[in-house]
C-alpha cells in the first residue's frame, strides 16, 4: 500500500469519525444548505484546483471538493465575480435527520470562471472546516494572458 492511499484512508477515517461522533450535528441539525466542508482537519489542506494561467476572455473551470457522506449530500456551487476576483461558495445539503448513515462521500464541486482584463485575477473559496465549523477561505491567483 502506497503512503498516498495510506494518507487517504487515514483522512476517510477522520472524516467518517467526525460524522458518526457528532451525527448531523457537524453541519448543523437544522437541514437545508450548509457551506461545504473543504477542510477536514487542520494538516489536511482543501483540496482546490485552480489552474495557474487562463486565456483572457476564454472560461476556464476551478474546482473544489467538500466532504459529506451520512446527512450530507451536495449542493449547488455559486459564484460571484467582480473585476478580476471571484468568490466560489460550495454548499452541500443536510436533510436534518436525527439518525445518519456512517459512509464518506466526497463532492466535487466545479465552477467555471472568466475574465476579460489581462493580469493577476484572484479567487476565493469559502467553505468550513473541522474542527470547529471555522470559517475556512482559501485563496489562489490566475494570471490571465
Amino acid at each position: 500500500m502506497t503512503r498516498a492511499t495510506m494518507r487517504d484512508l487515514a483522512l476517510r477515517g477522520a472524516v467518517a469519525a467526525l460524522l458518526a461522533s457528532a451525527g448531523c450535528s457537524v453541519t448543523g441539525a437544522d437541514g437545508g444548505e450548509q457551506p461545504g466542508l473543504i477542510q477536514i482537519l487542520p494538516s489536511a489542506p482543501a483540496q482546490v484546483s485552480v489552474p495557474q494561467t487562463a486565456p483572457r476572455g476564454e472560461p476556464f473551470t476551478v474546482e473544489v471538493v467538500t466532504h459529506g457522506g451520512g446527512c450530507l449530500t451536495k449542493g449547488p456551487t455559486r459564484v460571484r465575480t467582480g473585476g478580476m476576483s471571484a468568490d466560489v461558495r460550495p454548499y452541500d445539503r443536510d436533510s436534518g435527520g436525527d439518525v445518519c448513515p456512517a459512509n464518506v462521500e466526497l463532492y466535487r464541486h466545479t465552477a467555471t470562471l472568466r475574465f476579460d482584463q489581462p493580469g493577476t485575477a484572484t479567487v476565493r473559496i469559502h467553505g468550513r472546516g473541522e474542527p470547529g465549523r471555522e470559517a475556512v477561505t482559501v485563496t489562489r491567483t490566475v494570471t490571465i494572458q
